[in-house]
């Protein structure tokens, strides 16, 4: 059998052709599958999971598993260290440990870090099978959102409650609106960079993304739709080389548009206006323009009250973080709700201890800053789209922001393979 070859001087070994098109099949459905989540038994389980696991044996029977040793040693270490934090964390705080809540956190650490691991090695491989990974992702995305508002739309009471969170957020296959909001979002940054060859998806695509988004009624979600727009049409703007006469030509339109509107289509436009703002993920959403404070502490979005239970968790326990122990049980003895942090940045400080998540998040920090000098556009909208969303939601066990780091671990041994860099 012939063997594909792939960049050279990867530090693993080559793939038969036969085997580099399962390993390229099996990543897409990796990031195709992601878009379906639901609990069961209290775990969230991601119809990925399964991809993953197959993924991993093809990768083990191959022998292309790759444990970066630096990579390997800094999650050993976090590891060792959430195990001292669980046997002290009894003395720190007034509640008895459960032994089952340590083995379910444990576990979803440990499917979170083969996220990573399986990514970095299939992408040493060959780069270019990302992607595939992204490509996944994308028509994920626009599959179950479109999915999703047929049946918001058309489907009985019975079967439209499965995509409704609380009778009215759009949740798509998720079990959250805000993940499928960060996942539309996701969907929609890798469209807007890698446009499908027929002309009628990319018709389709954006307004599907956009009234998913929308309907998801995710505050987080309509912010960062909004920031990442932004900075794509800045972006946009800058690589444009206009002439004078061409910024007075887009004036004089954007003029000429607006007068057109108002004057004959100004009816039309207040009653759709009035039409959507009865909506009730559009009214949500539009806390957003009358008190921003209000809008995120209010309303079942109480960010500042999770925020501050982090903090204390986090001074109470020294820094150390709680280890293995579920955040909301000890959250509910020490706060008496059971919230979590909704900010990935505080969510990893108290379960990992101050000190690994500041040193694991400035390593994350400086890998994004040589992916945005090497001007990887699409990459670099997906890290800015994962931070935005951290501030907001936990991302701690998001299968994606997992990838995005064995993605991240991969482009370093990528350029070290290929000397543009060595650490020795």
């Amino acid at each position: 059998m012939e063997r594909l070859q792939t960049a050279k001087a990867l530090p693993v070994k080559s793939l038969t052709e036969e085997n580099y098109k399962v390993a390229k099949k099996m990543f897409y459905l990796l990031g195709l599958t992601m878009n379906i989540s639901q609990v069961f038994l209290g775990i969230n389980l991601f119809a990925s999971d399964v991809i993953l696991f197959v993924l991993l044996i093809f990768l083990l029977m191959t022998k292309t598993v790759l444990l970066k040793t630096n990579f390997t040693l800094f999650f050993i270490t976090v590891i060792c260290l959430r195990l001292v934090a669980t046997f002290f964390l009894s003395e720190w705080v007034d509640f008895t440990i459960s032994f089952p809540s340590i083995i379910l956190t444990g576990q979803k650490f440990m499917v979170s870090l083969l996220y990573a691991i399986v990514a970095m090695s299939v992408v040493t491989i060959d780069r270019k099978l990302r992607l595939e990974f992204l490509s996944g992702i994308k028509t994920g995305a626009m599959i179950f959102g479109l999915l999703s508002l047929l049946l918001l739309f058309f489907a009985p009471n019975s079967i439209r409650s499965v995509v409704l969170f609380g009778g009215i957020r759009l949740r798509g296959l998720m079990n959250d609106p805000n993940y499928f909001a960060y996942l539309q979002m996701c969907g929609y940054c890798i469209w807007y960079y890698k446009r499908y060859t027929r002309p009628v998806w990319n018709i389709i695509a954006p307004i599907g993304f956009l009234v998913s988004i929308l309907l998801s009624a995710s505050k987080t979600g309509f912010i960062v739709f909004l920031v990442i727009n932004t900075f794509l049409v800045t972006k946009k703007a800058m690589e444009m080389k206009f002439k004078l006469k061409n910024y007075i030509y887009l004036f004089f339109i954007g003029f000429v548009t607006v007068i057109t509107s108002y004057l004959f289509f100004m009816s039309f436009i207040y009653h759709l206006v009035d039409t959507i703002q009865l909506l009730p993920q559009v009214s949500r959403l539009n806390e957003l323009f009358g008190n921003f404070y209000t809008a995120f502490s209010a309303n079942g979005s109480s960010r500042n009250s999770a925020w501050k239970t982090a903090q204390q968790l986090i001074i109470e326990t020294h820094f150390c973080g709680i280890g293995f122990v579920d955040y909301s049980t000890v959250s509910t003895a020490v706060s008496g709700s059971p919230t979590i942090a909704h900010n990935t940045f505080f969510q990893i400080a108290v379960e990992w201890g101050l000190v690994p998540a500041l040193v694991g998040l400035s390593v994350l920090g400086m890998q994004v800053v040589k992916n945005i000098s090497s001007r990887d556009w699409l990459f670099c909208t997906l890290l800015l789209i994962n931070s935005l969303f951290s501030f907001s939601i936990s991302l701690q066990n998001a299968r994606l922001a997992w990838v995005l780091i064995g993605l991240l671990a991969a482009e370093k041994i990528n350029r070290q393979w290929r000397g543009e860099e060595y650490d020795g």
